[in-house]
């Protein structure tokens, strides 16, 4: 059986996600909230960085997108 690493990647997100909807995400994705700022340097929008294998945060990126 294989593990695969831990990583921590950062996002933009849409400012007007519900949070709760945003939360359930993460937990779908099996992924942990490291860290946010309310206001990203992408244009004001919230930037979050979470954590989880190189596998789940993929298919979280081709979710969001």
């Amino acid at each position: 059986m294989s593990t695969q690493s831990i990583i921590s990647k950062s996002f933009d997100i849409a400012w007007d996600c519900p949070l709760g909807d945003f939360l359930k995400t993460l937990e779908d994705f099996n992924l942990t909230l490291k860290s946010f700022t309310a206001e990203g340097p992408g244009g004001g929008n919230p930037e979050i960085t979470v954590s989880g294998t190189p596998t789940d945060i993929s298919m979280f990126e081709f979710h969001i997108v």
